[in-house]
């Protein structure tokens, strides 16, 4: 039986009632679909995905694009693997971080220098290991909490608490110099933490940081710590910053086994033959320090050691 929507005796396939009317709605479809996308470029406004135009800039810039106002697509936005946006050289600060978790290829963010007090949308940035927030608003670490960062600059922030990072195992470099700390338990067993910066805090007691397999650079300037022993165990430690603390007594540092830098310039200090013990010891800063009533000094020296900074 001949097909009836096509009959035998047509000629050529254009003929055929069925195609034409296919063909038909084909070209309608094709016709609105254009007519719709007409003068519409792909992807997002940057402003809609970051409120905070100093961010967006920041955003434009490592995806290529023109400027804060340009159109990003998806794969524009996953190509992004660094962001640098040092508030010093925007137009303005950056004060928001919001939209951020659409980075998601994101390991390094490098924002120091802007007023950002929210962490919230890093929680999500499984990727993220670098993270410099100097001289910022951070209060809250939290967001930090289940990021396994290994490289993260806190420093000028008035974080005061450091518990949201105890369960942080992957840190090996944590600057938190003037972020109002006094409490430094959360870095106990950072078993990968090579580089610790600290200074300008009111911290008295360093026993959290006893026997770190790794570390071997840690800055204490400026703090509260009347007995520096705990540090004594550090058997990687090649330099110690410990001026200006209420250090009296250096005997619990003597059996450090590499030490070569010692900073102890603005302490009490009275006696520093032990010293003498450790054979590794290269420089001995004693700034802001009066040589009167301290002894060992000419021995350090008879021995090798390079004391300087006396006043």
């Amino acid at each position: 039986m001949p097909d009836r929507g096509c009959p035998a005796a047509a000629v050529g396939w254009l003929a055929c009632p069925v195609v034409v009317r296919a063909l038909a709605v084909l070209c309608a479809v094709v016709v609105a679909t254009a007519a719709c996308g007409e003068g519409e470029a792909p992807g997002r406004p940057l402003p809609e995905l970051f409120p905070d135009a100093a961010l967006a800039a920041s955003v434009a810039t490592a995806a290529g694009l023109p400027g804060a106002g340009s159109r990003a697509t998806d794969r524009d936005l996953a190509g992004i693997e660094q962001l640098h946006c040092d508030g010093l050289s925007a137009a303005a600060p950056i004060r928001t971080l919001q939209g951020v978790d659409a980075l998601p290829a994101l390991s390094v963010l490098d924002a120091p220098r802007n007023a950002i007090d929210d962490l919230g949308p890093l929680a999500g940035l499984e990727r993220l290991g670098t993270l410099t927030l100097t001289g910022n608003a951070v209060t809250d670490l939290g967001p930090l909490a289940g990021l396994e960062l290994f490289d993260l600059g806190l420093s000028q922030n008035p974080v005061r608490d450091l518990a949201p990072l105890a369960g942080t195992t992957t840190l090996t470099a944590l600057g938190a110099a003037s972020a109002q700390l006094t409490d430094i338990s959360a870095l106990a067993g950072k078993d990968g933490l090579r580089t610790l910066d600290l200074s300008g805090n009111a911290i008295v007691d360093v026993s959290p940081l006893a026997g770190l397999p790794a570390l071997d650079t840690l800055r204490l300037s400026g703090n509260q710590v009347v007995d520096p022993s705990p540090l004594g165990t550090v058997p990687t430690l090649l330099v110690l910053d410990l001026f200006g603390n209420r250090i009296a007594e250096v005997g619990g540092l003597a059996d450090s086994p590499l030490l070569q830098e010692l900073q102890l310039g603005a302490n009490p200090l009275t006696d520093l033959t032990p010293l003498l013990r450790v054979r590794s010891l290269v420089n001995l800063g004693l700034d802001e320090t009066d040589a009167t009533g301290i002894t060992g000094i000419e021995e350090l020296r008879a021995a090798g050691v390079s004391v300087n900074g006396l006043a």
